[in-house]
């Protein structure tokens, strides 16, 4: 996650300490994004942390099959 995004963090955090709780409450969590051709850091430790709290990654192509083929 991005500096600017520490809500977002603890948010996540926050929904997987209450699906521990509540197991039998649980969703399903995503994050879209497009492939990268070659991950740094930063990528990978958002990659372990979105795991970590239960979230699948889906990777498209490019931002196109994020935004505009779902909904062709």
């Amino acid at each position: 996650m991005e500096e600017n995004e520490v809500f977002i963090r603890w948010l996540l955090i926050e929904r997987a300490k209450y699906f521990r709780k509540f197991p039998e409450r649980a969703k399903s969590g995503w994050y879209v994004s497009p492939k990268r051709k070659k991950a740094d850091d930063r990528d990978i430790g958002k990659i372990k942390f979105l795991e970590g709290i239960g979230f699948k990654l889906i990777e498209t192509d490019d931002y196109a099959g994020i935004y505009e083929t779902p909904w062709a």
